[in-house]
């Protein structure tokens, strides 16, 4: 008797469904942008428990959202249990600005299932930060991701911001590129205090904010070789070589693509 084909699983086709859901969730915002619709409580409601789709992963790049379609976002993402949206990629909306962000991150204060959050290039100012260290201090807080790069934080941000950084549990990686941080011995001193204190930071972008050899000097306290909690600490290039070395830490998967590997065999003739 010829044996009886087996049934293919059913956990196959639940997966396929569940990465096509997070493609047309990461093109959704190109055809927003193309179609001039603006973001509302319509295309929010996909991503409720009740609508029956399962969206883990939402890219909404360059589609010109604004401070209501924060609060559409925010009225689902407060509802929300894990597993839910996992990560949020708002990246290059220009017009968010510290409204928006604010409205967001009123709703993100009782969501526990987001880990990733990217608002780079959104005009987000200081006034945002504050809220923001508000979120990354809860212990209920998931999220692990915070991306900030190109905004204008400037130095009050980054001072409220470190308020929030150094009560953190959660947050593993922060990029604060580009943000027009400067040589204010407040606001660095903060950050240091941050970088010793939280219990869980272990990748920092840095870059592209001139802190001058001061400001250096006020950081490299954090980047001491006994903190081995922070394994990567990006700074810009313009530092005096010296300093940049001291202070500027790539993570050890950086330098074994860069360094290449050693020690290698040598093929036999």
């Amino acid at each position: 008797m010829s044996k009886k084909a087996k049934p293919k699983p059913k956990a196959a086709v639940v997966d396929e469904n569940l990465v096509t859901r997070q493609i047309v969730a990461a093109n959704y915002g190109k055809a927003c942008k193309k179609s001039h619709f603006q973001f509302s409580n319509c295309q929010a409601s996909l991503l409720s428990t009740t609508s029956g789709v399962s969206i883990a992963y939402l890219e909404l790049l360059d589609c010109g959202i604004r401070e209501d379609g924060c609060k559409a976002l925010a009225d689902v993402l407060s509802q929300q249990k894990a597993p839910g949206l996992l990560t949020l990629n708002l990246n290059f909306n220009a017009e968010l600005s510290d409204a928006g962000v604010s409205a967001l991150v009123d709703g993100l204060f009782s969501n526990m299932a987001l880990k990733q959050l990217h608002l780079g290039y959104c005009g987000v100012g200081s006034s945002s930060c504050i809220k923001l260290a508000q979120l990354i201090s809860l212990p209920s807080s998931a999220i692990e991701t915070l991306s900030l790069q190109g905004n204008h934080a400037g130095d009050d941000g980054l001072l409220h911001l470190s308020l929030g950084l150094a009560r953190s549990h959660k947050l593993v990686t922060l990029n604060l590129s580009d943000n027009g941080i400067r040589t204010n011995i407040e606001a660095l001193t903060a950050f240091r205090d941050a970088l010793l204190r939280s219990k869980s930071l272990e990748n920092v972008d840095f870059t592209f904010n001139l802190i001058e050899p001061e400001g250096a000097n006020i950081l490299l306290p954090a980047l001491a070789p006994e903190n081995t909690k922070l394994l990567s600490f990006l700074v810009d290039a313009s530092l005096p070589g010296d300093l940049f070395q001291l202070l500027n830490r790539a993570s050890k998967a950086e330098g074994k693509k860069k360094g290449g590997k050693k020690g290698g065999k040598k093929k036999k003739k």
